[in-house]
């Protein structure tokens, strides 16, 4: 009998299963298998971890989770084996599916999040350590492993654990012989999806440029791309890749092809989709607009507890050869599909049955294509819902042939699928949110790290042995992170991690049986971490560590360890003889590390990190007193990459609509103002520093508000009710409070606060008032104050008071270089009074920051004119527009404009009326607002593209405003958006976050730092979460809507590239044919990405025959290119083109044509080929391949021609070889 069950399992593991033991029951992830389980079950084992679950994104309270693919770990099972995958301790484990044992456990570098799958007697998974490993069931020996070639070892924090910046997000999917993976989370940095042989992990085919890509998003079209995050599905010819919160992509499984991405508002994503009857379904668990404007008002009792479903979830179904949304079924957001068509739906508080072929019918006989604000074929379960069964809360579902089985709060249930009767329950311990099948099992793991099996026919409830005790260490709190390079052994490692509080990342050649050693001790993963590193270069992100510690300096360049430091007070400890100290030290010193950093010890050194150079503050709501909404941030440009992600997520931010106050940052610290919290983080690698919990301290919306925090080298201040709090920034506690003075004459109005605070020299400046809040959708406030006062910031005692006569708005108050400026009388907007005779005469007041005394007024005030702007001697008066886009014409119409003054004199420099303005910034002597004006003179500043044009940072902003520093300005262009102000070449996007409906990006530090700011947003954005962002060399970097030309006049063209992108002498280079994306997803007016404004045109026939092509510039080795993003896409086919010639060129007589070839393909051995100018053949049977010397190696050809109006570029393939390529196209004139 054991020798007939032996060999069924070994049988089953040879050939594999596409049901059963998969997560979500098959690989369509439809949550399906005809397996069958007998009810009642009992507990036939548990198997408890050693560490809970380590989940990657924080619930985000406001809505359900839906990247939640790690809550419990991830289970599947094959043969006489369970496998889990573990965030904890990064291995995969193999557990005996009869007793729940332990057989074996395989460590990774990273994080393991997803669950396996099977191939042939072998087990294969992803992990965030950027591979894609493959192991003997039986064993767990390495069979193989894969990651894409040239993809760079470089790793960073990301949720909070030292990962990969490519790591496996979609865990793999075996299909017959074939494994598909993915390979980066976070889409401009770059991300491969791959095909692989399952035998042998060699490449099927890679697609390495689907992270760049022109698409639709919410409200806008933007550069986005993939950002793989949950599993994937595949069905006969379509491969569907989750990403996060956003929609999925669907490629061409066959080729690779990216098919469909788009990212609407309202047709969101999640981490589980799936494909039944050529539609991909996706989870939308909200479609109602503003969710969170009621929440907000009020605290919760528990700000960080799981949202319940929502009323209104809903699961969408998109044509997967279209991409277009085909129905919107109400009722929940995840479910099962079965076989016969019984789709079954996790609602709320219930489990939902209805038929396919219902709904279809539903939809055929016509439904309403408009819910609220949102396009989409909506259909609601309740004439067609075929029964409904009451739950608690449930968290996944399979249907085993007629049974269907929930993991729950605290439970596991079954329930007949044909009526919804619930045939057996269990309890949990913990949230069961991972469900497998096996042999007639229930596998189920919990949010607690317990994975309990069920069967029919066991009496009695066994305990599997545990990995070890549980928590020998806890999670560090407040020590932060350490890398330990050298030679340290498990003890050594231990202690350093409880003495110290640290989470430790430890280095070594061969990691294998230090993790075995730290895991039996409970602390691998959790504490204590080790990478296997080779040669004396360091793969991590600079300035992730708050301590190194090195007992080998021979073992790494001492010069990589100081990158690595934490600026702002982060230690290094070096071990070494004093001949060796004093060689490093000399040679640090060379190359520039502050010689008052360093200090000698007796057994060797240790360093000591200060501030960057050239880095900036941000320390008041607009950047500093004067509110320039700018900083002296010196080290940041285009383009940027993550120096860490994760951490804060949106549970204590205020709602985006409630335009919430801006973050301050300096000393390496950043400060979030919540709803009912302040928190304190680490800028270079987001770890929590603090947290305070103060009702109702945020002063919100903070576009019509007065700040209500500052910050300086001493301390936080924090205006609550009429005190201001004076916090201790490392620790957040409390040094001292002041009062607001009172006044002695006049009882304190009703409802009054602390309105406005500033901190600037030895003064606090204050003012108290009414806030005058309108909430709503838009949420507005008109704040008059009272007073204005300044304290003495070391004693609180008043240093003066000033009286207005009739009222300042907290925008009109502004101080920089020993002056504050204000408004005295509210703007003359009409809706703020009953007739016009309430409108009294308003003064423009200057009075000395340090007395309070009066140096200047004027009442030359616009009417409309309320905020006070100052930089650099000047004071700028502007509108505070009402529109949600802060550009409000009404303003404007009414008396509005922007007005300059001398800040010492009073003296008008210059005006501008009537002029389209929103809330400015000030960079390097530019006032933006969105046109560039010189701030001492007015005069508009010319475009570096294009001289004939006024250089406008406006770009398809939408609800924010801007903040910058001398090379980026930054503001939410539907994701977080750049506008690159050194050479102008356009807009660049981060598209996996959205940033908030105000400033939450701040340059700072050295880095533009972003907590989470989409707070109650729901649209189809990737993550909520907090990240910082630092300067990056790569390649694959494109924007859009370059507005012109730099240098000589020249035609400039990257044929199949996703975007423009300057090259190194600041020109640009146009892409084409111009990328587009087709709109909302029911087919309404398609918006597309039309060519900008610039000197050319280019014509393409209206049915053409070609395709783009390219490659990752980065992940490819392009011999001889100076400009490897051009060469790295191309056109292939017979091209055919029309270019308009710009008057420029057509002056000269004869101009220089330059083709650029590279072929991207190592299949392809020769492209033959006749190139046409104007119709007359230039080259006959090229070959580019043969001439350039193969693939990947870059040819340029350059050809005289006479000038024309026109050129037309033609190439004419020869016949039965290989189509055209086309890289590239420069037209310059010849003297």
């Amino acid at each position: 009998m054991r020798d007939q069950k032996n060999t069924i399992a070994l049988l089953v593991l040879l050939t594999g299963s596409t049901w059963a033991g998969l997560p979500h029951g098959n690989i369509h992830r439809t949550g399906y298998a005809p397996d069958t389980v007998r009810t009642p079950m009992k507990t036939a084992w548990v198997h408890t971890a050693a560490c809970p679950p380590r989940p990657a994104w924080p619930e985000p309270v406001w809505e359900p989770q839906r990247i939640d693919f790690d809550y419990a770990y991830a289970v599947a099972a094959a043969g006489d084996r369970v496998f889990y995958a573990s965030s904890s301790d990064h291995a995969l484990h193999a557990l005996d599916l009869e007793t729940g044992r332990e057989q074996w456990r395989f460590f990774t570098g990273g994080p393991v999040r997803l669950a396996p799958d099977f191939h042939g007697g072998h087990v294969l998974f992803g992990s965030d350590d950027g591979w894609v490993y493959c192991l003997k069931q039986m064993d767990g020996s390495l069979v193989w492993k894969y990651r894409p070639e040239n993809i760079p070892d470089e790793w960073m924090i990301g949720n909070e654990q030292m990962i990969s910046r490519w790591p496996c997000r979609s865990g793999v999917l075996v299909e017959g012989d074939l494994v598909y993976a993915s390979f980066g989370m976070l889409a401009p940095e770059g991300v491969a999806v791959c095909c692989l042989d399952a035998k042998t992990g060699k490449l099927v085919w890679i697609n390495d440029t689907c992270g760049h890509r022109y698409m639709s998003s919410p409200h806008s079209s933007i550069m986005g791309g993939v950002s793989p995050q949950g599993y994937m599905a595949v069905d006969q010819d379509r491969l569907v890749v989750a990403c996060g919160r956003c929609t999925p992509a669907i490629f061409n499984k066959q080729t690779g092809e990216l098919l469909h991405l788009d990212s609407e508002g309202d047709f969101t994503g999640g981490a589980l989709t799936m494909i039944a009857r050529d539609l991909v379904f996706m989870q939308a668990d909200t479609l109602i607009k503003e969710y969170g404007n009621i929440k907000n008002q009020a605290e919760p009792e528990d700000r960080f507890a799981e949202h319940e479903i929502f009323d209104l979830a809903t699961l969408v179904a998109k044509d997967k050869t279209t991409g277009r949304e085909v129905f919107s079924l109400r009722g929940g957001a995840k479910g099962t599909f079965a076989e016969d068509g019984r789709i079954t739906l996790i609602g709320k508080n219930q489990l939902i049955s209805v038929m396919f072929d219902d709904v279809m019918k539903t939809l055929n006989a016509g439904v309403k294509e408009l819910a609220a604000h949102t396009s989409g074929h909506f259909i609601e379960n309740e004439p067609i819902r075929q029964w409904a069964a009451p739950v608690d809360r449930v968290y996944t579902l399979l249907q085993a042939g007629d049974t269907l089985l929930a993991g729950g709060r605290g439970n596991v249930e079954a329930f007949r699928a044909t009526d919804g009767a619930r045939l057996w329950s269990e309890k949990v311990d913990g949230q069961a949110r991972a469900l497998c099948l096996a042999n007639g099992r229930l596998i189920a793991s919990t949010t607690e790290g317990k994975i309990y099996c069920f069967a029919n026919g066991h009496s009695a409830p066994a305990r599997a042995e545990g990995v070890v005790e549980r928590r020998v260490l806890p999670p560090p709190e407040k020590g932060g992170y350490a890398l330990a390079v050298g030679r340290f052994d498990a003890a050594a490692l231990e202690i350093l991690a409880a003495q110290f509080d640290l989470t430790v990342y430890a280095t070594a050649d061969d990691p294998h049986a230090l993790r075995r050693a730290l895991a039996e001790k409970g602390l691998y993963g959790v504490r204590i971490a080790v990478q296997p590193i080779q040669g004396k270069t360091l793969p991590f992100t600079d300035y992730f560590a708050d301590a190194v510690i090195c007992n080998d300096v021979s073992a790494v360049n001492p010069l990589h360890l100081y990158r690595l430091l934490r600026p702002h007070g982060g230690q290094a400890q070096f071990a070494c003889k004093k001949e060796e100290s004093d060689s490093i030290r000399r040679m640090l010193e060379e190359q520039g590390v502050p010689e008052k950093e360093i200090t000698n010890t007796s057994d060797g050194f240790t360093l000591m990190r200060g501030a960057l150079p050239g880095e900036g503050v941000w320390t008041h709501q607009y950047g500093n007193p004067g509110k320039s909404a700018s900083s002296k941030e010196q080290n940041v440009r285009l383009p940027l990459k993550a120096a860490w992600i994760g951490g804060l997520g949106p549970g204590t931010i205020v709602s985006r609509h409630q335009r919430t106050p801006a973050p301050l940052v300096i000393n390496g610290r950043c400060f979030i103002t919540g709803m009912h919290h302040v928190t304190a983080m680490n800028i270079y690698n987001g770890r929590l520093l603090w947290q305070r919990h103060i009702p109702d301290v945020a002063h919100w919306p903070a576009a019509y508000r007065g700040p209500g925090i500052a910050a300086d080298e001493e301390a936080v201040y924090l205006a609550t009710g009429l005190t201001c709090l004076v916090l201790d920034p490392a620790t957040g506690k409390t040094l001292k409070t002041f009062a607001a003075p009172k006044d002695p004459g006049e009882a304190t109005p009703k409802d009054s606060t602390w309105e406005y605070l500033a901190a600037d020299g030895e003064l606090i400046l204050g003012a108290v008032g009414q806030p005058n809040v309108e909430p709503g959708w838009w949420s507005r406030a008109h704040p008059v104050n009272f007073v204005l006062f300044a304290l003495d910031k070391a004693t609180g005692q008043l240093r003066w008071r000033h009286t207005p006569e009739h009222g300042i708005d907290s925008n009109s108050i502004a101080m920089d270089e020993g002056v504050v400026c204000l408004i005295d009388g509210r703007p003359h907007y009409p809706f703020l009074f009953k007739n016009a005779s309430e409108m009294k005469p308003r003064i423009l007041r200057a009075l000395d920051s340090k007395t309070g005394r009066e140096l200047w007024k004027t009442d030359q005030v616009a009417p409309t004119e309320n905020c006070v702007w100052m930089d650099d001697g000047v004071v700028v008066t502007t509108v505070i527009p009402f529109s949600r886009s802060m550009q409000d014409p009404l303003a404007v119409q009414a008396g509005g404009g922007i007005t300059a003054w001398s800040a010492r004199t009073g003296e008008k420099l210059w005006q501008v009326k009537k002029v389209k303005s929103m809330i400015p910034m000030i960079v390097d002597g530019v006032f933006y607002s969105p046109i560039a004006y010189d701030l001492k003179t007015g005069k508009k500043i010319p475009s570096a593209t294009d001289s004939d044009r006024n250089l406008d940072l406006q770009h398809g902003m939408l609800c924010s405003t801007y903040a910058g520093c001398s090379a980026l300005a930054m503001a939410r262009f539907s994701s977080a958006g750049f506008m690159d102000l050194t050479g102008q070449s356009g807009a660049y996007y981060y598209p996996v976050i959205r940033s908030s409906c105000w400033i939450n990006m701040i340059p700072a530090g050295g880095l533009v730092v972003i907590p989470e700011g989409g707070s109650s947003c729901q649209c189809a954005f990737n993550y909520k979460t907090s990240l910082a962002l630092m300067a990056d060399d790569r390649q694959f970097h494109f924007g859009v809507g370059a507005s012109g030309l730099a240098g000589p006049p020249a035609v400039r063209i990257n044929f199949g590239a996703p975007g423009d992108r300057p090259d190194a002498q600041g020109q640009v280079w146009f892409a084409e044919p111009r990328p587009g994306t087709s709109g909302r997803s029911l087919g309404k007016q398609p918006y597309q990405w039309r060519s900008p404004r610039g000197p050319y045109k280019v014509e393409w026939p209206a049915s053409g025959t070609i395709r783009t092509s390219g490659r990752n510039p980065d992940w490819v080795d392009l011999a001889g290119a100076d400009m490897p993003w051009m060469y790295s896409f191309a056109v292939v086919g017979p091209a055919a083109c029309k270019i308009a010639i710009p008057q420029e060129l057509q002056a000269a007589r004869k101009l220089s044509v330059t083709l650029f070839f590279c072929e991207l393909d190592p299949a392809v051995q020769s492209r033959v080929f006749d190139i046409r100018f104007n119709g007359e053949a230039i080259e006959k049977n090229f070959d580019c391949v043969k001439a350039a010397g193969g693939a990947f190696i870059t040819l340029k050809k350059t050809y005289t021609v006479s000038a024309g109006p026109f050129l037309a570029v033609e190439l004419a393939p020869a016949a039965g070889d290989a189509p055209p390529i086309l890289n590239g196209l420069l037209i310059q004139g010849l003297e």
